[in-house]
């Protein structure tokens, strides 16, 4: 994974929103190490939902569109929500979530490298290369 290569602008932003609802805490859920908060994923491809209680009157959705996938939602400690949503197969954005503050306080791109180191393995791996003559 290589951070801050691809320039998604902000794609990241235009995908994404944040909204409050009337709502009481969810009976299922990735609760907080702190055993008070708790986060609700749904969807997946092509939109998916994080919805998220923080011992308020009200849950924050946050609603990603245009998504290929939705990837590592954990907590990160009592109050940080780690994200990645993915708007392509190596094009991402790494997101943390403060549920007291209800805001993104980190957004950074996110390129999948994997793809092209293994073409490359395959067009001509170093290591055991029967293309380059050993002396």
């Amino acid at each position: 994974m290589v951070h801050s290569v691809q320039d998604l602008g902000d794609l990241w932003q235009r995908n994404t929103k944040i909204t409050t609802r009337q709502a009481g805490k969810p009976s299922l859920g990735h609760v907080s190490p702190n055993k008070g908060y708790v986060f609700v994923v749904d969807g997946s491809r092509p939109s998916a939902r994080i919805t998220i209680y923080a011992e308020k009157d009200h849950v924050v959705d946050i609603d990603f569109v245009e998504l290929v996938g939705l990837s590592d939602v954990r907590w990160l400690n009592e109050k940080l929500i780690f994200m990645r949503p993915w708007w392509g197969r190596i094009a991402a954005t790494e997101l943390i979530f403060d549920v007291e503050r209800e805001k993104i306080i980190y957004a950074e791109t996110l390129t999948d490298g994997s793809l092209a180191h293994q073409q490359y393995l395959e067009s001509c791996p170093i290591r055991g290369c029967k293309c380059v003559k050993k002396k």
